[in-house]
């Protein structure tokens, strides 16, 4: 079953808040076709930790062949296993990340996103301590995506880093 879903190019993303998944998600939905299944919009999340992750990804595709989920996941012993069992049924995870200060300016600077400086604060701290957990699960499936300015990298650079 693994190979079936890998064959169907099924990712994940997820990384340091404002770091692209989502605009990466709706790029590859727009301009490639894929299905975007974004975690922190979805009514489907709560399937995630109900269901296994293949029934999960079967309810989810619905028919679709090439997914992405974006998830900006708390990095808690609960979710890294969730994207374990993801990556066992053949899930692709990535990692975005980049500058912290430049993420953190282009989090400040989006208008419609409820998050707080303390809510990012809290998010990146989580991370830092999950950190070999992080680099555990993801392996050299990490991408910088956001430099100084903010400036984020040309999605299809990350396409063809992420579809080789």
């Amino acid at each position: 079953m693994a190979g079936y879903l890998r064959r169907m190019r099924t990712v994940l993303i997820s990384g340091i808040p404002a770091a692209g998944k989502t605009c990466s998600g709706e790029w590859l939905g727009r301009d490639r076709g894929f299905l975007h299944l974004d975690l922190e919009k979805s009514p489907l999340p709560g399937d995630l930790f109900r269901i296994d992750a293949v029934a999960f990804i079967d309810k989810a595709r619905a028919g679709q062949s090439d997914m992405v989920i974006t998830w900006g996941f708390p990095p808690n012993p609960a979710c890294i296993a969730k994207i374990w069992e993801l990556d066992a049924a053949g899930v692709v995870p990535w990692w975005f990340d980049g500058d912290r200060d430049a993420a953190f300016e282009s989090f400040q600077q989006r208008p419609d996103h409820p998050g707080s400086v303390s809510d990012w604060a809290r998010q990146l701290r989580l991370i830092e301590e999950a950190w070999p957990e992080v680099i555990d699960v993801y392996g050299d499936r990490r991408i910088d995506v956001i430099g100084p300015g903010p400036t984020y990298l040309d999605p299809e650079k990350i396409f063809s880093r992420m579809f080789p």
